[in-house]
């Protein structure tokens, strides 16, 4: 756990207080005062702890023109946000969601009846697997449209 003087809890607690950045220290008792303001401050920036970050306002404490605010937590910059290849399926043989990609890959899709008859779930579990476990764990793209003959037909796009 990182130890904090008093003054920079003081200058932290004021950041909460003044949604997320760093206020102006307006009332110095004296030029000591206003120094150990700035020495904490510079102290959190060391530590990691306030960043600069965008333009300043009138009544921001400012470093080089930038406000200072709360640095973001390590964890959110350790994901790079790139676009990467589509990962494989990692889907079991043998399995009804097998089977379930399978029916939707063709090029005729599936319709909600077909896939009760093919698995032997409910109407509802059918499609609550398409929208959990192939739309958000899978990343699949499922497009669905109305057939006159079949009526609605689901696919893999």
């Amino acid at each position: 756990m990182m130890k904090l003087t008093d003054t920079e809890q003081v200058i932290l607690t004021a950041v909460a207080r003044n949604n997320g950045t760093v206020p102006t220290r307006e009332r110095a008792r004296s030029k000591a005062d206003a120094r150990a303001y700035g020495a904490a401050i510079a102290s959190l920036i060391k530590k990691g702890i306030l960043e600069p970050r965008g333009p300043a306002r009138d009544g921001d404490y400012a470093k080089d023109g930038q406000k200072l605010v709360l640095a973001k937590p390590e964890t959110e910059d350790k994901a790079p946000h790139t676009s990467e290849a589509p990962k494989e399926l990692k889907v079991r043989k043998g399995t009804k969601q097998e089977l379930l990609i399978e029916m939707l890959k063709r090029k005729a899709g599936a319709t909600i009846d077909e896939i009760v008859t093919a698995t032997g779930w409910q109407r509802h579990t059918a499609r609550g697997a398409m929208a959990g476990a192939l739309k958000k764990k899978l990343g699949l793209t499922i497009t669905s449209e109305k057939d006159e003959s079949r009526g609605r037909v689901y696919r893999i796009s």
